[in-house]
């Protein structure tokens, strides 16, 4: 790690000029300022100002990213993640980076002058490497551990921890064919391609149309009206599922009379009487557990195995049920017109 007294020696200079100069203080001169500055820059300077942290060289924080903290999946992992922290003497810093990311850089500037041991992206969107190369070369520089938690990563070789949504996918639409459904709407941009890809599975295996697409509250509804032999509709989240079912209603569409529903998440309110959401469930104790567990093990300079994985559950309830008309294949698949 870069210092004052290191940039002191690289120029000639004391360190209480250097602290000056980096600090703007109209003490120095603005020559003496532009190199002190560039001299930073091209040394990786960040500034620190945990002593004990200089010390020790390690700060005990975890920078901890995320999307939003209000949704209550988001927010179950999180507290789950910081009991753990808190019982092994470590901290959190938390940066909320917002929907299009547009304060990542910011706030990963912030963890990095924090000098946390370590960062866990538990973000709701999937994040995209080649996006962010100013993260990916201070990450690799620095070797600073990285998790990425409960969502996709692509273009980032990055160690992955998070429930198999491909599975999810899997046996929520498997769900739906059993019973008699034979075309399914389900999410395409919102979600990994992992979980895009356990949807068509489950088509291609129950030989079924291949699914229609449509990520939005607002189209999955209009797709609904449009193609009236959808009758299974699949949600990127609970909270979507459950403002489809209020546009649904609104529209004189019966669920599941008409059209049934699965959400995914399972958060707190989707087994409320109002919703009764058939969903499949992320169990975020295990996940926020082995997030810390394996974040801490990588602070340690420990072997991790790099995607690990845990397995969803379909929860049934009252959104789902079978098709008005059923018919069946010549393998005895039960299938709807």
């Amino acid at each position: 790690m870069t210092t004052i007294k290191k940039i002191a020696e690289e120029l000639g200079l004391s360190p209480a000029t250097i602290s000056l100069a980096l600090n703007g203080s109209p003490l120095i001169s603005e020559k003496t300022r532009k190199k002190v500055q560039d001299k930073a820059e091209e040394l990786d300077y960040i500034p620190n100002n945990f002593g004990r942290g200089l010390q020790s060289k390690s700060s005990r924080l975890i920078g901890y990213m995320c999307n939003t903290p209000v949704h209550s999946f988001n927010a179950e992992i999180m507290e789950v993640f910081g009991l753990q922290a808190a019982q092994n003497k470590y901290g959190m810093v938390l940066g909320v980076a917002g929907d299009n990311f547009e304060n990542f850089d910011k706030l990963f500037q912030l963890f990095l002058e924090k000098n946390v041991d370590a960062i866990v992206l538990a973000l709701d969107t999937i994040f995209d490497g080649t996006h962010f190369s100013y993260f990916m070369e201070k990450i690799t520089k620095r070797k600073l551990p990285v998790l990425a938690c409960a969502s996709e990563i692509v273009n980032a070789d990055l160690p992955f921890v998070g429930i198999n949504e491909c599975q999810g996918a899997y046996i929520s639409a498997e769900y739906l064919l059993k019973i008699g459904h034979r075309h399914l709407l389900c999410p395409s941009k919102t979600i990994s391609p992992r979980r895009r890809n356990g949807y068509i599975a489950a088509c291609r295996k129950y030989e079924v149309p291949e699914p229609f697409w449509a990520d939005k509250p607002q189209e999955i509804v209009s797709h609904v009206l449009r193609h009236k032999e959808i009758t299974g509709v699949l949600c990127s989240s609970d909270l979507c599922a459950i403002q489809a079912l209020a546009l649904l209603k609104d529209n004189g569409v019966k669920v599941p009379d008409d059209v049934s529903v699965i959400g995914f998440d399972d958060i707190w309110f989707a087994a409320r009487p109002e919703y009764s959401l058939t969903t499949v469930i992320q169990h975020r104790l295990p996940l926020g557990e082995l997030a810390f567990s394996t974040i801490l093990k990588m602070i340690n300079g420990e072997e991790i195995i790099h995607d690990q994985f845990i397995e969803p559950e379909l929860i049934l309830r009252s959104t789902t049920g079978r098709p008005e008309v059923v018919w069946s294949n010549d393998k005895g698949n039960i299938l709807c017109f």
